[in-house]
């Protein structure tokens, strides 16, 4: 069976630690995807105003890749590629299961989604990118450490990991404009969420102020944001989840 594997922001498939994905390998043909704008994939031309355009150009990329993948696949989304994973599998009978770590529904928050980072904050952050970008990812990098094991030694592992300062613009206006809550309400193929008990960029109790398809199950585990690149037990977690013999799922809210 085929696992696709979809990175979050500001990085690109090498993100994926060589443990985690070596293992997965003994069980499924592992595809590592990475999202437009991020390593080699091409970057879509942008304009300066957050929109609906950057979510067409993302459906746009969705449909070039859906056309290259197999005929049947897993799909596996961290943070932004949660999201992406969970737009990919809509309506997408191609997809088997779904497995969404360290991701939001909605990264931003407004007047009828208090589970998310406010908007002052994320235009805040993208002011610091663009003035000091480097500076700004190794903040952004110890954020998604915190929690995690030895979290100063492996924030400096994830910056040294993280895609080319020119490549994210696109990732921000996804992270400011997805909304993917409807998508995942209809979910009618088995979804695991793992969500993190120290993770300050996605809030934990966010599942249980949403109704899941009935097809989700939610996991809690120790960690920060990142804790997905440290967790030397994710790969069987992940692999008894999408076991051909693994029990039907159901929500635990």
């Amino acid at each position: 069976m085929n696992l696709v594997l979809i990175h979050g922001w500001g990085y690109d498939n090498s993100c994926w630690p060589d443990g985690l994905v070596a293992q997965l390998e003994r069980h499924f043909n592992v595809i590592l995807l990475d999202l437009p704008g991020h390593s080699g994939a091409p970057e879509p031309v942008l304009d300066t105003a957050y929109g609906d355009d950057c979510v067409d150009q993302l459906d746009a990329w969705l449909d070039v890749t859906k056309a290259q993948l197999p005929n049947r696949y897993h799909v596996l989304g961290w943070s932004l590629g949660g999201q992406v994973a969970i737009r990919l599998a809509h309506n997408n009978s191609h997809v088997d299961r779904l497995i969404l770590l360290a991701t939001n529904a909605k990264f931003v928050r407004d007047h009828d989604w208090q589970h998310g980072m406010s908007l002052g904050l994320l235009t805040q952050f993208v002011e610091k990118y663009q003035a000091q970008p480097a500076k700004t990812m190794r903040r952004f990098a110890s954020l998604q450490a915190l929690g995690c094991e030895q979290s100063k030694t492996f924030a400096a592992q994830m910056v040294a990991q993280m895609a080319p300062e020119s490549s994210k613009l696109l990732g921000l206006k996804l992270l400011h404009t997805l909304d993917e809550r409807a998508h995942l309400k209809a979910l009618t193929r088995p979804c695991l969420i793992e969500l993190a008990t120290d993770d300050q960029l996605v809030p934990k109790d966010w599942v249980e102020q949403w109704v899941l398809a009935p097809t989700c199950m939610v996991n809690l585990v120790a960690g920060g944001h990142a804790y997905v690149l440290q967790s030397e037990t994710l790969a069987s977690r992940v692999i008894a989840f999408l076991s051909p013999q693994a029990t039907p799922v159901t929500v635990t809210q």
